[in-house]
């Protein structure tokens, strides 16, 4: 088989073209996911993988000055996590990417969905702040370009989708068990522009 008939998954941004403080809907950041080249269905852990390996992958540039603007590190502690099982009450857990078939994640823009009147960062917020990619991050009234810097490579995934693998016998307390197969998540590089408004 071919590089270019490995199953492979695409990745794109999307963005609102103004991100306020003062509109009350909070602005979401879109990843879609689409699975390339593959004729099975193929599920993933939400809190690990795709999703964040890729939004630590995304570079935001000041439009007027050039400069990358320097951004947080989202670290998943997969030690402290509740251990993934393929049972009903964890399926929110997972998503299914089936075939062609775009899946939109979406993430909260707006860190706490707060007004600029309110977003005053205090000690007890700090923390998270620092684990949390938003708008709190840019200077109100510059424009902005989004983008991913580049592929990555994923090995947390399983074959069939998430209601087939919660369907099957149980094995071993239905752990959850990834391939460890190498998959490309190819991002669109098209860069998604924008600007801060309060």
């Amino acid at each position: 088989m071919s590089e270019q008939e490995e199953p492979t998954i695409l990745a794109a941004l999307a963005l609102p073209l103004r991100v306020s403080y003062s509109v009350e809907e909070e602005p979401r950041l879109n990843l879609t996911l689409t699975l390339l080249n593959s004729t099975r269905s193929m599920t993933l852990p939400r809190n690990t993988a795709p999703i964040w390996p890729l939004v630590n992958n995304i570079t935001i540039k000041d439009l007027e000055t050039g400069e990358s603007v320097a951004l947080p590190t989202v670290d998943v502690q997969r030690k402290t996590a509740p251990q993934y099982k393929l049972i009903p009450e964890q399926r929110d857990r997972f998503i299914t990417l089936y075939p062609n078939q775009p899946l939109i994640e979406s993430i909260g823009f707006r860190p706490f969905n707060v007004s600029a009147k309110e977003y005053v960062p205090s000690p007890g917020r700090s923390k998270y702040e620092m684990l949390v990619l938003g708008m709190h991050w840019l200077d109100s009234g510059k424009e902005y370009s989004m983008t991913f810097k580049d592929e990555l490579h994923l090995r947390e995934w399983m074959a069939g989708s998430t209601d087939d693998l919660i369907s099957e016998p149980p094995d071993e307390e239905r752990r959850w068990k990834p391939t460890g197969e190498s998959l490309t998540i190819k991002p669109d590089l098209a860069a998604c522009r924008f600007t801060v408004d309060r």
